[in-house]
C-alpha cells in the first residue's frame, strides 16, 4: 500500500479535477482545472526517477547509442531498437547528454500527442488522463517507452481511419512502426476497424471469448502447431498450456470486464449515438479483450498485445457515463469508475520497483535503484 500512496494521489487529484471540470460552465475554471491536470501529469511522468524495471535498458541505450545504429538495428537486452527511436534518442542526447533530460522530453512528446487524441474524441480530458494512467498507461508511458510513443502516434491516426483517409493514416503508421514494429499490426486494420459490426456479432464475439479463457482452450498452442513449426517444441507449449489449468482464472480483473462487456452490450445503440466514431473503440475493446483471453496462457504475450489497444478503455468509460438517463445512476457509476481505478491502481503497484522518487524533490542515483531492483527481483523470483 505505501509504494501506491503517490500514484493513488495522481489518480485521485486527476478525478477531483475531472469532476470540478464537468461541473463547471465557466470557460476560465475549465482552463484552470485542465491546467493543473495536465501540469500535474507531465511534473509526476516527466520528473520521475528511475521507476519500474526497463530504466535499466533505456538508460544505457540512450548513453551509448550512435547514428550508426539506426542502420544497424542496434542488439539490445529488449532485441532490436528501431531507428525512429534511436534517432529520437540521438537528438535529446544532442541537446543535453543526461537521461532525465531524455525522460522528460519523451514525456513532453507522449503528452502532446495523448492531448491530441483527446480533444478529438473525449470531452474530459482530465478523466481521460486519469482512466489512461489506471488502464495500462502506467505501465506504457514508463516501462515501454518505444511502445508509448508508437502507440500514441497511431491513436493521433484514428481520425483518419473514421475519415476514410488513408495517405495520412499509412503515413503515421509507418512512422509509430519506426518507433515500435508492434504498430505494424495497425496498417491491416484500416480496411475494417471503422466498421460498425451489428449488437449480435459483438455479443457472440464475447461469448466465444469467455468461453476459450474459462475452458482454458489453448487457442494460441495450437495455432502454433498449425505453422508447421517443429513438432516437439509445439508440443512443450501445449504441455506447458495443460500445466496452467488448475490456476483459478476468476479475478477482479476478470469480473469488471465482464462488467465493461455487459455494459456495452446495454447500451451499444446509445454509444454510436454518443459519438459517430465509436465502432473503433468498440472494436478495440474487443481487441484487447482477445489478447487477454486467447493468450491467457502467455500473460506476457497477451497483456503486451492488448497494451496496443487499451484506448477503447479510456474512452468508452467516459461515454458510458452518459448513457445512464438517470442524474443518480451517473453519479453510482461515475464512484464505481473511481473506486475501481483506485483498487486497481493499488493493487498494481505494490513492488518495491513501483516506489515513485522525482528528480526535483530527491531521488536515489542510479546504482541504488539497480540494487533495489535485483534485490525486489530476487526476493519475488
Amino acid at each position: 500500500m505505501l509504494y501506491s500512496i503517490p500514484y493513488l494521489a495522481l489518480i485521485t487529484t486527476l478525478a477531483v479535477l475531472a469532476f470540478l471540470y464537468s461541473n463547471s460552465k465557466i470557460a476560465i475554471y475549465k482552463a484552470l482545472y485542465t491546467t493543473l491536470g495536465v501540469g500535474l501529469f507531465i511534473f509526476f511522468f516527466g520528473f520521475r526517477g528511475y521507476i519500474m524495471s526497463d530504466w535499466i535498458i533505456y538508460h544505457d541505450l540512450f548513453y551509448e547509442c550512435t547514428f550508426q545504429d539506426i542502420i544497424s538495428f542496434k542488439l539490445s537486452a529488449d532485441g532490436y531498437v528501431e531507428p525512429g527511436f534511436t534517432l529520437f534518442m540521438l537528438i535529446c542526447k544532442g541537446i543535453f547528454r543526461d537521461y532525465h533530460f531524455f525522460v522528460f522530453i519523451s514525456t513532453l512528446l507522449n503528452t502532446i500527442l495523448l492531448l491530441r487524441f483527446f480533444n478529438k474524441h473525449s470531452d474530459n480530458i482530465l478523466l481521460g488522463l486519469m482512466l489512461f494512467v489506471v488502464f495500462d498507461g502506467l505501465t506504457i508511458i514508463v516501462n515501454l517507452m518505444r511502445n508509448a510513443i508508437a502507440i500514441l502516434i497511431i491513436l493521433n491516426a484514428i481520425e483518419y481511419l473514421q475519415t476514410r483517409k488513408p495517405l495520412q493514416y499509412f503515413g503515421l503508421c509507418l512512422i509509430a512502426v519506426s518507433f515500435h514494429i508492434s504498430t505494424s499490426l495497425f496498417i491491416p486494420l484500416y480496411f475494417f476497424f471503422h466498421i460498425r459490426f451489428p449488437r449480435w456479432c459483438f455479443i457472440s464475439v464475447i461469448v466465444l471469448l469467455n468461453i476459450i479463457y474459462l475452458l482454458h482452450i489453448p487457442i494460441f498452442a495450437h495455432l502454433l502447431s498449425m505453422t508447421g513449426l517443429d513438432t516437439d517444441k509445439t508440443d512443450k507449449v501445449i504441455a506447458y498450456t495443460q500445466k496452467l489449468v488448475t490456476t483459478s482464472k476468476i479475478s477482479i480483473g476478470y469480473l469488471e470486464r465482464l462488467f465493461t462487456s455487459f455494459l456495452i452490450i446495454c447500451y451499444y445503440n446509445k454509444l454510436y449515438e454518443i459519438r459517430k466514431g465509436n465502432g473503433v473503440f468498440l472494436n478495440a475493446f474487443l481487441a484487447y479483450l482477445m489478447f487477454l483471453f486467447v493468450f491467457s496462457d502467455f500473460p506476457i504475450i497477451g497483456h503486451r498485445m492488448a497494451n496496443l489497444f487499451a484506448f477503447g478503455y479510456w474512452i468508452l468509460w467516459g461515454d458510458l457515463i452518459k448513457c445512464f438517463a438517470i442524474e443518480n445512476n451517473r453519479r453510482l457509476f461515475s464512484a464505481f469508475v473511481y473506486f475501481y481505478c483506485a483498487f486497481r491502481i493499488i493493487g498494481s503497484t505494490q513492488l518495491p520497483d513501483f516506489e515513485y522518487e522525482n528528480v526535483l524533490l530527491g531521488a536515489r542515483s542510479y546504482e541504488e535503484r539497480l540494487y533495489l531492483h535485483n534485490k525486489t527481483f530476487e526476493e519475488t523470483f
